[in-house]
């Protein structure tokens, strides 16, 4: 068995073990070498192929973290949003929403149909402005989440948090029913 086959079997029972939980930071290299019995540079081989894999995330001088990287979507889009109208973002919403609905068209199941169905009509029937946005995120969330790849969904986040952060002088009664 190649040393970096080896490795990923012994990070694959480390982390099968259910000692180090979702976003949980693993012990640092030098103490996973000599838990593991295996060389730093055959540890790190086996800690590329996690993390390309998207089970483990690296960041120098902080750690290994269990998952795939949290992203960062706030700092990057602070710029974004200080510089866009809610009309230009209403704009960028008309190209990706429609490729979202026509992918979800595509995709869903009766049951999913029937679970959005149910999210839309909560965000209907929601009596003011954050509970209609929380209803109808989660409708928009379930959506990116079931139908289109992890990258159009950190587009289509990025792009929805966007437009809620310039959007702050929206009126309260165009976003909800009742």
């Amino acid at each position: 068995m190649r040393r970096q086959e080896r490795a990923i079997q012994k990070l694959d029972a480390l982390l099968a073990e259910g000692r180090f939980p979702l976003n949980s930071r693993l012990p640092p290299e030098r103490q996973l070498t000599e838990d593991l019995g295996l060389s730093r540079s055959a540890l790190r081989e086996g800690l590329e192929v996690l993390e390309a894999q998207g089970r483990i995330w690296r960041h120098v001088g902080r750690g290994t973290f269990v998952g795939n990287r949290p992203l960062d979507t706030p700092a990057r889009l602070s710029v974004i949003s200080a510089q866009t109208s809610p009309t230009e973002m209403l704009e960028v919403r008309l190209l990706f929403e429609p490729i979202l609905a026509r992918l979800a068209a595509l995709r869903a199941t009766d049951a999913d149909i029937g679970h959005m169905q149910h999210l839309l009509e909560r965000s209907e029937a929601a009596r003011d402005p954050k509970t209609w946005e929380l209803w109808d995120g989660r409708l928009h969330r379930m959506v990116a989440d079931g139908y289109i790849t992890a990258a159009q969904a950190r587009a289509a986040e990025g792009e929805r948090f966007a437009f809620w952060t310039t959007s702050a002088k929206r009126p309260a009664d165009a976003y909800c029913a009742g």
